[in-house]
């Protein structure tokens, strides 16, 4: 698999929308998918596109500071706005490289498709080039003199087998999952403004939790040494952790466990911020904990 270059023309299709529901912008609509290349957009779309390949169609959740800052981008984008989109690549016209991967923190809905089977065949793998090893393979022993060194090359292979199978099941689940929702999904939640209140601080009180804040701090640390596209790659690992994470209190609440069920609820709540100022200040934190800014639960 390829991704573009960041000055590759992409063929993509795209549906752009605020919090509060509103489309502003959309190839879908207008029939025909748009070319551009990732350098020629907003800096969300930039990393994005970079990380994508053919056939991929992403749901990107992109705070203002990587979309169009304070200034907004009159009269459909107000400044300072988080900017939802659904985006999938068609065709890659220009220069291509080959894909790296990066893997999401998998759910523990996500980790149950790695089966009990999967996991021998990967344990059987190490077991017999272990032995091999210990044997005097000279190919193995050349590669890995130490039993330090043929342990970490042995706990990598077992780990990207487990990832690469866990992407390409995930993928297939979230396809099957998408084709009969149109049908069969019921009504989202409604919020008052007491209840979007009360989700929302409850919501907040979960990161508070010492396991939380460790968790999320461990992955914004990962995601550090990404260079450039380490803002995109923030998102990409803390939105299914915080989803996961506030799950139990979107059930409550009436909403489903999916990332997109987590920003409906999101939209919901914001839409109390003008009646009150506590919800919109708190809206703000939780989307900046979500970009990895924790500052306010550490």
């Amino acid at each position: 698999m390829e991704h573009p270059t960041v000055s590759s023309p992409c063929e993509c299709h795209y549906a752009g929308r605020l919090l509060d529901g509103s489309e502003f912008d959309s190839s879908y609509k207008r029939g025909s998918p748009t070319t551009f290349a990732p350098n020629q957009v907003i800096k969300g779309w930039t990393e994005a596109m970079q990380l994508m390949v053919v056939g991929d169609k992403w749901e990107m959740y992109i705070p203002m500071e990587m979309a169009y800052g304070p200034s907004g981008k009159p009269p459909k984008i107000p400044g300072g706005a988080t900017l939802i989109f659904i985006m999938e690549i068609i065709k890659i016209k220009g220069d291509k490289v080959a894909k790296q991967m990066v893997f999401p923190t998998w759910t523990a809905d996500e980790l149950a498709l790695w089966l009990d089977k999967d996991e021998a065949a990967c344990q059987s793998w190490r077991a017999g080039r272990s032995e091999k090893w210990e044997a005097g393979d000279e190919k193995l022993r050349a590669s890995y003199p130490t039993r330090e060194e043929l342990d970490a090359f042995l706990d990598k292979g077992c780990e990207s087998s487990k990832n690469k199978s866990l992407w390409k099941r995930t993928r297939t689940a979230k396809k099957k999952a998408a084709a009969p929702s149109a049908s069969t999904a019921s009504a989202p939640a409604k919020l008052t403004k007491d209840t979007a209140r009360a989700l929302l601080t409850k919501a907040l009180d979960t990161f508070k939790e010492p396991a939380n804040k460790e968790k999320l701090a461990a992955a914004v640390k990962e995601c550090e040494g990404a260079g450039e596209q380490a803002d995109m790659m923030k998102m990409m690992k803390l939105m299914p952790m915080v989803t996961e994470m506030v799950g139990p209190t979107l059930s409550e609440y009436g909403f489903g466990s999916s990332s997109a069920d987590a920003m409906g609820a999101i939209t919901q709540v914001s839409a109390f911020g003008e009646e009150d100022p506590s919800i919109k200040a708190d809206v703000g934190m939780l989307m900046k904990a979500v970009q990895g800014d924790l500052s306010a639960f550490l």
